[in-house]
């Protein structure tokens, strides 16, 4: 188990995501903005990698209530492994336009 700023964070749970998912998902402005300048990672951010988790809140007869994303980033600074967390949910109300928001701001990651 590993700890993601303070969320147990299980591998296979995981999918790892590309750049390319973030450049072309609109919900990622955020996430590109923080991290990228021109389609490259800004310098800041060595070796930066995303895994996104899907979860859901609640579910009745029909299924599940909403999905819950949450998107991982993860780089090196100063030879310590950092993340932050970003998190959207779609409750299947209307068109499916929310964008990511900062949860969870930069903390080192601690393996157990």
């Amino acid at each position: 188990m590993i700890l993601y700023g303070g969320y147990e964070y299980y591998k296979e749970q995981m999918t790892p995501l590309n750049f390319k998912s973030i450049f072309k998902d609109s919900f990622s402005k955020s996430i590109y903005d923080k991290y990228f300048e021109n389609y490259k990672p800004k310098s800041q951010f060595k070796n930066l990698k995303f895994e996104l988790f899907i979860d859901h809140d609640g579910c009745d007869s029909y299924g599940p209530e909403s999905n819950l994303y949450d998107v991982y980033a993860t780089w090196e600074e100063d030879k310590i492994r950092y993340v932050e967390g970003w998190h959207r949910e779609y409750w299947y109300q209307g068109e499916d336009t929310e964008n990511y928001y900062l949860n969870t701001s930069k903390r080192p990651i601690i393996k157990s």
